[in-house]
C-alpha cells in the first residue's frame, strides 16, 4: 500500500494497513512482537524476565537490564532463539544474582552502611550533633546524615524522605528537558 504526498512532488510513501488505520512504514518497526513473560532460575531463587524482540535491535547483540522493579528486561532481535536468551542468562548468572537490586534488604542504619542511591551504592556517615537542623547530604561519595539522636529508626524516617525529595528533583528536571525537546 502507498500513502500518496500531502502535496509537493515527494513520491508515495509505503505503509501497511493496521487494523483500520493506515501506517506509514518507518513507524511499522515501532508495532514490535508483544512482550514474552518467563521466569529464569538461578542459585535456588526465581527470577522474573521479560523478552522484548524488535526489529530495531542489532542481530547480533542482546542487552540485559536490571529494573528497580526486579525484572530482568532482555532485548533482542526476533531471529535470537529463546535458548540462545537462556544461555546468555546463564552466562551472566552471577551479575545478575550480585546486583544490588536483588539483595535483600537488612539495614541496620549505622556507619559505613551502603545504600542504593540512583543506582549506586553509597555509605552512610552518620554524624551526632546537639544543637542543629537534621539534615542529609550526598557530598564526596557518601550519604552525610546529622543527626541529634543516633537512632535506627529516626535515621530510617529521614532518609525515606530525602528519597522522596530527591526524587521529585529528578523527575522534575527530567521532566523540564523532555519539555523543552518537544517544545
Amino acid at each position: 500500500m502507498l500513502i500518496p504526498p500531502c502535496g509537493g512532488s515527494n513520491p508515495p510513501t509505503p505503509a501497511i494497513l493496521y487494523y483500520d488505520i493506515i501506517v506509514p512504514f518507518k513507524i511499522c518497526f515501532i508495532l514490535d512482537y508483544p512482550v514474552k513473560h518467563f521466569d529464569f532460575s538461578c542459585k535456588n531463587q526465581k527470577f522474573n524476565c521479560q523478552l522484548h524482540l524488535t526489529h530495531n535491535h542489532n542481530r547480533n547483540r542482546i542487552t540485559l537490564e536490571i529494573t528497580t522493579d526486579k525484572i530482568i528486561k532482555i532485548k533482542a532481535h526476533p531471529s535470537v532463539s529463546h535458548q540462545r536468551v537462556l544461555e546468555i542468562l546463564d552466562y551472566h548468572k552471577n551479575w545478575i544474582f550480585t546486583n544490588p537490586i536483588f539483595q535483600e534488604s537488612h539495614y541496620q542504619y549505622i556507619n559505613h552502611e551502603k545504600h542504593l542511591y540512583l543506582r549506586h551504592l553509597y555509605p552512610l556517615k552518620i554524624l551526632k550533633i546537639t544543637n542543629q537542623a537534621q539534615t542529609i547530604q550526598l557530598i564526596d561519595h557518601h550519604i552525610a546524615i546529622t543527626v541529634r539522636e543516633n537512632f535506627p529508626s529516626s535515621i530510617y524516617s529521614m532518609l525515606q524522605n530525602w528519597y522522596k525529595f530527591e526524587a521529585l528533583e529528578v523527575f522534575s528536571e527530567r521532566l523540564s528537558l523532555l519539555k523543552s525537546r518537544i517544545c
